[in-house]
């Protein structure tokens, strides 16, 4: 399908393609590209995938060469130049007339080249559109915003491109977010399901739950500094820093009655830095939590701090309680439900603060997940949350998604009441006590949360046509031990094999901060094994995992690229160290693996400052198949249309063309049967022809506005 790649390479996952490669030198394949038939109607740019023939032009055998050259000593030709290290100019004409040719050859091997020769003069007029609206949100929207003032007093002026939880608020403000909401986006392939909607849902279902409960690492109570002067110099070790706590000086010094000082900074500290924890409990569970402890209530100074295991500590208080003491004791004019949602989301200074660094980053993220967890445990939040996803992946012009829960054997859902959750089955549970590797049943916990997906999918299809639907990728902790990762991959091969949930799986991925867990090369013998089972069953599960997610040159973390390649995985989440491994990367190319690009949550989590930085337009660049996710909205504050947003806004020469490229690459490289990806490609595109229509129709008037400040630019006005 259009682009570069799609042309020159195999798509080895249909039938009938042919797995072999054509190597090609870079004047041949421009060559061949700029001779190729003029462009055909938008209707005719998608050829199926019974008959399309694709090659990729790479360097792997090339690279093989300079490899083996090397660890032989191998020298290359001596008197090789490279081309126009000599070359002579006429003029400047001449110059000019030759920077063309180089920059169009360049363009003819680009990414999304195919896209832009086959564009139709609709899609044309619309790039064109999309173009003024650019100029037009820089400098009606950007350029009008007041300037932040940074170190020693520095203006610093607004733009396209700056940190994201920067921008995210001038960003709904400009018309170029407006066209990514309505762009159809094809397939969304990296969403941790926990963390996709917006972070009252939860909160709000959470405030109507009597059996819901909230803990905290430490009392909300006045924080009260030694030294005034400096009121958080010894107070770095506190639960959530990055060193170890001292519990007695945290209740000496930080839990000490205090005056009024409401107006201090510091006063609200420790609201601040606690760590928050939800839980629908039985009336057993609850005596059982409380048992032994002075007090339950957060606000009190006798709550216990929680120790660094958080084995002891964090007795539970009634959420309702909570919610009704919490005015009195916090800032006016702020209630509970704003302070919560603040505390599920990542604010500026935390993600982009001078001394935060990507493992700082996780530490935050890693709190709000575990914030997270028990709002969404009971069969009710699962369900409606279940319910109101789907609506969101349409309302975010999404065709269909692959969601990612994560599974343990601890994974179960409660009622309201705090009991186990134990639902209506399609397939008999097994008792899970004693469950081994090599048990041939499932259990009640997981059947229970494909059901309720299930369920909640199929009755949303009947109301929309031209959504797809959703397909599970199991996912794992990588923290997980052998005989953890054993069950694991046990459960996902027996619930490919069941028959009624068998087409819900889409793959199999290691979750979980990836400089944390084990590496790949931990569990090559499960995985293998796995493999070898799925063959002997005659089906397919493919391996899409998490990758590269580092900074890290050298070590086990950003080595997982290697594992990946040899255990074929189908996809990589992130794969933001691919560009420095480039034997790695074209045989990723050669092998079909499509990369799952998080932007956002790369920018957040501290793997680039700014998105024009990302390691995506690099791998752009080497025509690396892409797709555009949002790995986890909730706490990013994002959607797909935000990340798709960031894109355009990382690239001055982004265009209608590459979103369009990255919204077909993401259907290719999808899980989807032949038919079910042939259907979603028919009713992408014309999903694709209306919103080409809709942004020449309500926006074209920008083109002309765009013209009329350019020539004002050219007349010095």
């Amino acid at each position: 399908m259009g682009g570069l790649c799609s042309i020159y390479r195999p798509v080895s996952h249909h039938a009938g393609m042919g797995a072999h490669e054509f190597q090609h030198t870079p004047t041949k394949l421009v060559n061949n590209i700029q001779e190729q038939d003029a462009s055909p109607p938008i209707a005719d740019t998608m050829p199926s995938y019974a008959d399309q023939k694709a090659n990729s032009y790479n360097l792997a055998s090339e690279l093989g060469e300079i490899s083996k050259n090397r660890r032989t000593k191998g020298a290359p030709p001596k008197g090789t130049v490279l081309d126009g290290a000599n070359r002579n100019f006429v003029d400047k004409e001449d110059y000019a007339r030759q920077r063309a040719e180089i920059k169009a050859r360049e363009d003819a091997l680009s990414w999304d080249f195919i896209c832009k020769r086959d564009a139709s003069d609709l899609e044309q007029k619309a790039d064109e559109t999309l173009q003024a609206l650019r100029m037009y949100d820089e400098q009606q929207v950007y350029a009008k915003t007041k300037e932040q003032e940074g170190y020693g007093g520095q203006k610093h002026p607004r733009f396209m491109g700056d940190h994201f939880l920067y921008n995210v608020d001038l960003i709904s403000e400009t018309k170029l977010f407006k066209v990514a909401e309505r762009m159809p986006k094809g397939a969304h392939l990296h969403i941790h399901f926990n963390a996709n909607l917006p972070p009252d849902f939860l909160i709000d279902m959470a405030m109507n739950q009597d059996r819901m409960f909230i803990t905290s690492d430490f009392p909300l109570v006045p924080f009260v500094p030694s030294d005034p002067s400096d009121p958080f110099g010894e107070e770095k070790d506190q639960p959530g820093s990055l060193v170890p706590v001292d519990e007695n000086r945290v209740q000496r010094r930080s839990l000490v009655p205090v005056g009024n000082n409401k107006d201090q900074p510091w006063y609200y500290h420790n609201f601040n830095r606690s760590r928050l924890r939800f839980s629908i409990l039985s009336e057993v569970d609850e005596a059982k939590e409380k048992k032994g402890h002075k007090t339950c209530n957060i606000f009190s100074s006798d709550y216990p701090v929680a120790d660094d295991t958080e084995k002891t500590g964090r007795p539970p208080m009634r959420f309702k309680d909570f919610c009704d003491q919490f005015r009195e004791h916090y800032k006016k004019g702020c209630d509970v439900r704003k302070w919560l949602i603040d505390k599920l989301v990542f604010n500026e200074e935390e993600a982009h603060g001078w001394l935060q660094t990507p493992e700082g980053a996780w530490k935050r993220f890693n709190a709000r997940t575990q914030m997270m967890k028990g709002l969404f445990n009971y069969e009710t939040a699962y369900r409606k949350y279940t319910r109101k996803c789907l609506e969101e992946f349409v309302r975010d012009k999404i065709q269909y998604a692959e969601i990612r829960p994560t599974f343990m054997d601890e994974n179960h859902l409660l009622d309201e009441s705090g009991e186990v959750y134990k639902g209506r089955y399609r397939s008999k549970p097994a008792d899970r006590k004693g469950d081994t590797e090599n048990d041939n049943s499932l259990g009640v916990g997981i059947k229970v949360i494909m059901d309720i997906i299930i369920e909640e999918c199929e009755a949303f299809q009947r109301t929309h046509r031209y959504f797809t639907g959703i397909k599970v990728i199991y996912c794992t902790p990588r923290s997980f031990n052998h005989d953890k990762m054993r069950k694991a991959l046990n459960e996902c091969f027996l619930l490919k094999k069941d028959k009624n949930y068998g087409p819900w799986i889409a793959g199999f991925d290691l979750v979980g901060e990836e400089s944390k867990g084990y590496p790949l090369k931990e569990f090559i013998p499960e995985l293998l094994d796995f493999k070898k089972r799925c063959r002997a069953s005659h089906f397919d599960i493919p391996f899409l995992f998490h990758c590269g997610e580092t900074l890290a040159v050298g070590n086990d973390t950003d080595g997982n690229l290697y594992d990946a390649l040899l255990l074929g995985a189908k996809r990589i989440g992130h794969g933001f160290a691919l560009p420095r491994h480039p034997y790695v990367m074209e045989q990723m190319k050669k092998n079909n693996i499509c990369l799952e690009l998080c932007p956002i949550s790369n920018e957040i989590l501290g793997l680039t400052p700014r998105v024009n930085g990302h390691a995506m337009y690099s791998l752009l660049a080497n025509n690396v198949h892409c797709s555009v996710n949002t790995d986890n909205g909730t706490p990013f504050k994002s959607t797909l249309s935000h990340d798709f947003y960031q894109v355009f806004a990382g690239k001055a020469d982004m265009t209608l063309h590459g979103w369009k490229q990255l919204a077909l690459w993401s259907i290719e490289h999808s899980c989807l049967e032949d038919d079910e990806r042939e259907k979603l490609l028919a009713n992408w595109n014309k999903l694709w022809v209306d919103f080409c229509n809709w942004i020449v129709r309500d926006h074209g008037q920008f083109v002309k506005w765009a013209e009329e400040k350019r020539a004002q630019s050219r007349a010095g006005i």
